[in-house]
């Protein structure tokens, strides 16, 4: 072989070595169910930062579980109905607050936006955004 043909292989290689990789690390963000930095911004808390989890719901495929939704703490979680990109949390009540929003999981499956409200029973509505990000 000459250093032509050397060099050219070595460098095929290379550049199927980088697409796998790529590949690969696509293919391991293509689930939600993960721990979760959340940075949120509440009207009546103001901003802050705390971790969820999002796991799968044990009997729908379509509905996930999110774990310390609100920083209401974990053990009290709060459902949401995922539809391509898109969920959905329907009106429910966890910790004695009712919770209605919706959500936008981004394309690389890396960040997840959120809008809701949370009605605590005191006549205030909470209108809140949060943004959970992965940290690996």
């Amino acid at each position: 072989m000459n250093k032509n043909t050397i060099y050219l292989t070595g460098l095929f290689l290379f550049i199927m070595f980088l697409i796998s990789c790529e590949t690969l690390e696509e293919l391991e963000y293509d689930s939600i169910f993960d721990t979760w930095l959340c940075e949120e911004n509440s009207e009546v808390f103001g901003n802050s930062t705390y971790y969820v989890d999002i796991s799968e719901h044990s009997s729908d495929s379509t509905v996930i579980i999110i774990d310390n939704f609100y920083n209401l703490g974990y053990g009290i979680e709060v459902t949401a109905q995922k539809s391509g990109l898109s969920l959905t949390i329907p009106s429910q009540v966890a910790d004695g607050n009712t919770i209605t929003g919706n959500g936008y999981i981004s394309a690389n499956y890396r960040t997840i936006n959120f809008s809701y409200t949370v009605n605590d029973g005191s006549g205030e509505l909470d209108h809140v955004t949060a943004v959970y990000t992965r940290e690996r």
